[in-house]
């Protein structure tokens, strides 16, 4: 029997909807990585499928999906019969993530200095540290967004896709979400000075003292945590 087009063709147009509906998934995956990002969602709160339906404007099937894959990349929690929630760390977990951290963004900060005169990078950096304004982020006034833009530029001269790749499963967003209404203007001022001298030693070109001043830096960081109130937490999975 003539069917009028090929199975190659077939194949094809499969593949063009079988793509199209990636893009989708993608899409709201994106927009609702950024809402959790930028606070809108806190952490523990449930996502209700039907209102993120309502205000994305996508089908229940591709907000599932999305959600099924920012679940993997273990920003979300699937709660049986509950649906998803934004993932609340247990105190360990996240002592957990800040050892794994400093080991990972130790080297980050080392391999920056190592290229810090490669290509564009020592403009790049410098454009960073004039953006955040180093010497004011001893305030919760934008500190958690620029906080997460040096670190992350630190990771993006460094040059090695692999440790980033690695190093964006760690959720700093998330976790600075959750620990945020405990800080308090020391810690701030704590953090803005650590920050001082990684730049500095990156700046410098001095390898070892970047990595050190980074180790120390997240050490630090993961000390803290074991002094919070045990309402911040989730219990130990």
């Amino acid at each position: 029997m003539q069917t009028g087009y090929s199975a190659t063709e077939t194949v094809d147009e499969s593949d063009k909807l079988t793509g199209k509906r990636g893009e989708a998934v993608e899409r709201v995956a994106q927009q609702i990585r950024d809402a959790i990002i930028a606070g809108r969602f806190a952490p523990g709160q449930r996502l209700i499928t039907r209102e993120l339906m309502a205000d994305l404007g996508y089908g229940r099937g591709t907000i599932r999906e999305a959600l099924g894959r920012l679940a993997a990349d273990g920003l979300l929690d699937l709660v049986p019969n509950q649906g998803a929630a934004v993932r609340r760390f247990s105190r360990q977990e996240m002592q957990d993530l800040f050892r794994i951290r400093a080991v990972l963004e130790s080297l980050a900060a080392e391999l920056a200095a190592e290229r810090i005169n490669h290509g564009d990078n020592r403009r790049q950096f410098q454009a960073m540290l004039d953006s955040v304004e180093l010497n004011e982020m001893d305030s919760e006034a934008g500190f958690f967004g620029k906080n997460l833009t040096f670190h992350h530029t630190i990771l993006k001269i460094s040059g090695n896709t692999e440790l980033q790749a690695l190093l964006s499963r760690m959720q700093l967003p998330i976790i600075m979400l959750q620990v945020q209404n405990a800080m308090r203007t020391e810690q701030f001022r704590h953090s803005t000075r650590e920050h001082q001298d990684i730049a500095a030693a990156i700046l410098a070109g001095d390898p070892e003292r970047a990595r050190l001043s980074m180790e120390a830096h997240l050490r630090r960081s993961g000390g803290w945590v074991q002094t919070l109130p045990e309402k911040l937490f989730s219990l130990a999975r």
